[in-house]
């Protein structure tokens, strides 16, 4: 069992980038406002106590994205404004190597082409900081109007949702005063 320490969420997350470690495979933490942390789990074991923080079912949304949309890795909507995008960061040493970091979406600042042995673009956010990955500027564009798209309907269809429930709660409290 994963034993999920609230301070590490509570902040908003800038990205999860996996790293090698001496001891083995961790994880970079950079929150919003600059500061970083890195941890001694796996990208994986972050995602899932991410996951469990925000009670997000991961594994339906990737079945969901993979009947849909014909992608992999799925963003990770944590909440409205809130999306984490998966974005190769390095290249696997071996099969089942975990490589795909998460950016927050809506930090992003820019996309521009990298030249160079460290990837192929080059990610730059809003406080300064950026990050090298291995996609093109090309295929992270995509992904990041992918998110964006399936964010916006799921917000518009939350504020149905929560008019449905408004009138719902209006007509039982009618039916109430009937009695």
């Amino acid at each position: 069992m994963i034993k999920v320490q609230n301070s590490q969420f509570d902040l908003p997350i800038l990205y999860l980038n996996p790293v090698y470690l001496s001891q083995g495979d961790g994880t970079i933490i950079s929150y919003t406002d600059g500061s970083q942390h890195t941890d001694k789990r796996n990208i994986r074991s972050i995602r899932r106590a991410l996951c469990k923080y925000f009670a997000l079912d991961y594994s339906a949304l990737r079945n969901k994205f993979r009947d849909h949309c014909d992608i992999g890795l799925p963003p990770l909507m944590l909440k409205p404004g809130y999306v984490l995008l998966p974005i190769k960061t390095r290249i696997a040493r071996c099969k089942g190597d975990p490589c795909y970091a998460y950016i927050n979406l809506y930090y992003v600042a820019s996309v521009v082409e990298q030249t160079g042995l460290e990837g192929r673009s080059t990610i730059n956010f809003n406080n300064g900081t950026g990050i090298s990955c291995h996609n093109t500027v090309k295929t992270i564009k995509n992904k990041i109007m992918l998110a964006k798209s399936v964010d916006e309907k799921s917000q518009a269809a939350g504020h149905k949702d929560q008019a449905i429930k408004e009138i719902l709660d209006l007509f039982s409290k009618i039916l109430r005063k009937d009695k």
